[in-house]
């Protein structure tokens, strides 16, 4: 509804796939697709003034990969109480304010919503996002969500660095869950649309992230369950799981 909205508001023209656009947006989960053998929608990026990604924070890996084929890409950051992207290439618009509480993103400014239907109005404080950020030179970077963490082990793990660590520079897409454990809490489990090396995923994780990132579960050659936004559908991925031998 926002892009034909967008569109009437700004007199633009909308076009399909196939016609080629000036503008066009994507989640990265489209991206990696372009870059790993979508020939059509490469094209597409490929031949955009700009495009807009986001939906999903797009690690550094899959954006220079992105540079590297041509596409003009813009990382966009926002949501539906800010009225839309707010944040572009980690930059705010003009009157957006951005701090981190405790890890998580919050965000003000004249664009965001007066509340939510039939509950007390948001009023001039921030509101607080549900996602992981860091400022560094009041660039914004996005980490992920902060309710995509699980605690294996004692430990705090980012579902979203590792699904991403996983998914960089693989032709395969790899989505990782927390499954409930006995023994470690909570334990990491990995999907796939391709094989997976078990053991060269396991090394691999522990070295970037610690012991406690050694999977528990595999689920190799699936087909890998995304929302209606092209996000990880966790929650059908866990029940595929739950009826794996």
């Amino acid at each position: 509804m926002n892009v034909l909205v967008r569109s009437l508001e700004l007199g633009t023209e909308l076009r399909g796939l196939e016609d080629g656009a000036d503008f066009t947006a994507i989640v990265p989960t489209q991206l990696h697709r372009a870059l790993n053998g979508d020939a059509q929608l490469l094209e597409h990026l490929q031949h955009a003034k700009a495009v807009l990604v986001g939906g999903a924070a797009t690690s550094l890996e899959l954006q220079n990969l992105a540079a590297q084929n041509d596409i003009r890409l813009v990382t966009t950051y926002g949501m539906t109480e800010m009225s839309g992207g707010c944040i572009y290439n980690g930059r705010p618009l003009d009157g957006v304010e951005i701090r981190i509480s405790d890890g998580a993103i919050e965000l003000n400014g004249p664009m965001k919503a007066i509340g939510y239907l039939g509950e007390a109005p948001f009023g001039d404080s921030f509101f607080r996002t549900s996602d992981a950020g860091r400022l560094e030179n009041g660039i914004l970077e996005v980490i992920g969500r902060i309710d995509d963490q699980i605690i294996t082990g004692g430990e705090k793990l980012s579902l979203g660095a590792v699904t991403d660590f996983l998914n960089s520079g693989s032709t395969h897409r790899f989505i990782a869950i927390g499954l409930p454990d006995a023994e470690w809490g909570e334990a990491l489990a990995i999907a796939s649309d391709g094989p997976i090396d078990e053991s060269a995923v396991k090394s691999a994780l522990r070295e970037r992230f610690g012991a406690h990132a050694s999977p528990k579960r595999f689920a190799a050659n699936i087909e890998l369950p995304l929302t209606a936004l092209g996000k990880p559908d966790r929650r059908t991925l866990s029940e595929i799981f739950g009826r794996l031998p």
